[in-house]
């Protein structure tokens, strides 16, 4: 627990620090970028991406020291599509040694499979015009292979029964071992939605 202030003290940077520490130990923090790009692509002031009709989002400084772990989460509507993801480091994505294991749940049929050394991670199973998905980080931003975990639902709209009702789950790794700030998510069609990350330790 910080050490509480007193009236007509000074706020000194230890009593700073250890009300940050204290505020980053409880729980998902909410991360601001420090950019954002892509047609239609804005970002309010607590960090809420909003993406209207677009194919390309680009987060940029999302991924610090501060925390370890990230959660990304993403739900968008429009012309059925995929979402695809791609790490980026100062400015420049990565396109290459992205590996996945896939459980897909696709209407009353359920299948797994494997994608080695592919150029983006596929999050969300089968384009859809409803989708929905989160991913689970861990340590991005450290020169170390990048793991993590993604779910990913969709269906048609209006839902039409047993046509196109998805849940995928996903096992992510990326096999270079390098420090990443940002992300890219590419959509093979147009949509608008909203993305936001989350940091924890």
């Amino acid at each position: 627990m910080a050490t509480l202030a007193v009236v007509g003290g000074k706020v000194t940077a230890d009593l700073f620090n250890q009300l940050v520490n204290e505020v980053n130990s409880i729980g998902l923090i909410g991360m601001k970028p420090t950019s954002v790009s892509g047609s239609g692509v804005t970002v309010d002031a607590v960090g809420m991406v909003t993406f209207t009709s677009a194919t390309t989002v680009i987060v940029d400084g999302c991924f610090t020291s501060s925390f370890r772990n990230y959660r990304v989460v993403c739900e968008a509507t429009g012309t059925a599509g995929n979402h695809l993801v791609n790490l980026r480091a100062g400015g420049s994505n990565d396109t290459s040694a992205y590996d996945r294991t896939e459980n897909l749940a696709r209407n009353a049929t359920v299948s797994s499979a494997t994608t080695l050394n592919a150029s983006n991670w596929a999050v969300v199973g089968v384009s859809n015009t409803l989708v929905q998905w989160d991913m689970e980080i861990s340590a991005p931003q450290l020169a170390v292979a990048t793991t993590g975990l993604s779910r990913g639902g969709s269906h048609s709209n209006p839902a039409v029964s047993n046509v196109f009702n998805v849940l995928a789950l996903n096992y992510l790794t990326h096999r270079t071992a390098s420090a990443y700030d940002g992300l890219r998510v590419t959509i093979s069609a147009a949509q608008s939605g909203t993305l936001r990350v989350y940091g924890y330790n």
